[in-house]
């Protein structure tokens, strides 16, 4: 269950595996907006996107009313052209990633239940863990294996189905680990919460090795959600109530970045030319929306 979308958060980009030794040190390596937009609706409050695919192809969210808060999804192409994607039945639909083939992957609220889903552009499958009645689906890549949390061991935990095989995995020592993103190579990205409710980020190598904690330095909370396959992570970090955006080759080095207009945001998604996929709060009195943004990382 996601628990940071009214947090003050700094944007993050996080490269795990280097490139290369000499591209890992270059001084030069930058964070660009390439465009900013919103759902092409006058009644949406807000848009937020989230998984890209490598072709540009993104989903997203759209929250209709700001009194009410109901959800609905989008996927937006290259072009910027806009389809809505609204799961039957469903009180909110939750897209979250998107694979080149243009598999969607995302959640879905039956109240009370929580179920994990998928689109193929046409036809739209609830899929949950044997056990489970909150599942969230966060990430997929281009093989169709996918991660996300679910609570079919009891606790809130980690899953990854990766070549038709479901995985449970949880940090040791941690709570409600979720699993966000997941490259090509089967590594996968996301978060958990230690004992006093502070988040931090994880990577899960493909030999089922974790590291952690990944935090920011100075930084209250970390959330990684998007990994590509050169190792580039995004994600988002609250740091006091000022909004910075980063970039991390690890193990400590940081890009700053901070987007001119907005008072807090973060980065859900990443391809494997770099495009990163989020969304930002303008800090317009009396406004306070949310827009989507695209930023492209340059190591």
């Amino acid at each position: 269950m996601r628990k940071r979308i009214s947090s003050v958060c700094t944007l993050l980009a996080v490269a795990l595996s280097l490139p290369s030794p000499a591209s890992a040190q270059r001084l030069n390596a930058s964070i660009d907006v390439v465009s900013t937009y919103d759902f092409p609706d006058s009644t949406v409050y807000g848009t937020y996107g989230y998984g890209i695919a490598n072709k540009g192809t993104s989903v997203g969210q759209i929250r209709l009313r700001k009194s009410d808060g109901h959800i609905q999804g989008y996927e937006r192409r290259a072009t910027g052209a806009f389809r809505t994607i609204v799961f039957p039945g469903a009180v909110n639909t939750f897209p979250e990633g998107i694979n080149n083939s243009g598999l969607v992957c995302g959640y879905v609220d039956f109240f009370p239940i929580t179920e994990g889903f998928f689109y193929d552009g046409q036809t739209y499958t609830v899929y949950n863990p044997p056990g489970s009645t909150f599942t969230e689906i966060y990430g997929i890549n281009d093989n169709g294996d996918f991660v996300g949390s679910s609570n079919a061991t009891g606790e809130l935990a980690a899953f990854a189905t990766i070549g038709g095989t479901a995985t449970s995995f949880a940090v040791p020592g941690g709570s409600a680990t979720q699993a966000h993103g997941i490259n090509n190579l089967g590594q996968i990205v996301g978060y958990y919460f230690d004992s006093v409710d502070v988040s931090h980020g994880f990577f899960r190598d493909t030999d089922g090795t974790l590291t952690y904690p990944i935090d920011l330095p100075g930084g209250a909370q970390t959330y990684l959600t998007g990994i590509n396959d050169r190792g580039l992570v995004v994600g988002s970090a609250v740091v006091g109530f000022a909004l910075e955006s980063l970039a991390l080759y690890l193990p400590n080095r940081f890009i700053t970045f901070q987007y001119t207009g907005a008072s807090f945001g973060a980065f859900e998604g990443v391809n494997n030319f770099g495009l990163i996929s989020g969304w930002y709060v303008d800090n317009i009195i009396g406004s306070g929306k949310y827009h989507g943004i695209l930023a492209q990382f340059s190591p």
